[in-house]
């Protein structure tokens, strides 16, 4: 046997190992979409970021557990359906008194979308106290809020990886995460890239139909955004990050090919009428 072959072995060895023993917590909203495009179509259809993520992501074949909330209306008993027809492994989806997130999504004719809230969420009442998160874990917050801070010091002291979202930028109580993911627009005025990478050891940069870049400790990759005739932009992002966080949890670390796959889902979404990633083929 050649030594090539012992290091395939063992990286495949390695692979297999992780996809039986990491799972990926999915912090984040479930909501309901009303959705109208620039030719009068209307589509209510399952949404949220937070749910979008977990649902494509466990189309890969991940194991996802799901934090998040419903509520006691009729919205929330069609969204409590739809989570429980996907592949996500477990469901941490307590009900709160009241409506469940609602948003109104216009749609021009260029496939751009405008979000409307409706009813507002309340990931307030979201925690992942008593929760059995591993070591060999991932820790995703979709959307980050200050209320979880207490949520990624239980995800950090179990050793877990953490991936959280843009608005911890901006938040100085988030003094350490192994990943942020943000646009292009949150790196403007007083905050770097340069200054966050002393805070987040790797940052992805996303900025639209332009692409996104990869920044970490050995450099930075740009990921150009793949050309395609655009419907409806809602799930490009969700998709993105869905792409990222599969090749985390399979390979342990996020890359070019991680980019590369993330460009590649995005680029099928926004083809795509919907805010659900289509299926991990």
């Amino acid at each position: 046997m050649l030594w090539s072959e012992i290091s395939s072995a063992r990286e495949s060895l390695e692979v297999i190992y992780r996809k039986r023993h990491c799972a990926v917590w999915v912090v984040g909203p479930v909501a309901w979409d009303s959705v109208k495009y620039h030719d009068g179509q209307s589509i209510e259809r399952p949404g949220g970021t937070g749910a979008n993520v977990a649902i494509a992501l466990a189309s890969t074949g991940t194991a996802v557990k799901f934090v998040s909330y419903l509520g006691d209306d009729e919205l929330s008993h069609k969204l409590d359906a739809h989570l429980k027809s996907s592949d996500i492994e477990a469901l941490y989806t307590p009900i709160i008194p009241g409506p469940v997130s609602h948003v109104a999504i216009p749609v021009d004719e260029k496939g751009e979308r405008t979000i409307v809230v409706i009813s507002d969420d309340k990931l307030d009442q979201v925690s992942l106290v008593g929760k059995p998160i591993e070591s060999e874990d991932i820790v995703v917050f979709v959307i980050w809020r200050s209320h979880f801070i207490a949520d990624l010091k239980i995800a950090q002291s179990a050793g877990a990886r953490t991936v959280v979202g843009s608005a911890a930028l901006t938040d100085d109580a988030v003094g350490q995460a192994d990943y942020l993911i943000g646009s292009r627009e949150d790196f403007s005025g007083e905050y770097s890239v340069e200054d966050a990478l002393n805070r987040f050891t790797h940052i992805v940069v996303t900025d639209g139909a332009r692409g996104a870049t990869l920044y970490g400790p050995d450099g930075s990759h740009f990921q150009p955004a793949h050309t395609v005739d655009v419907i409806d932009t809602t799930g490009a992002g969700d998709a993105f990050l869905s792409g990222l966080l599969h090749y985390l949890a399979v390979h342990g670390e996020i890359n070019a090919e991680a980019m590369a796959l993330a460009a590649q889902w995005s680029a099928l979404t926004v083809s795509t009428e919907g805010s659900i990633p289509p299926r991990f083929e």
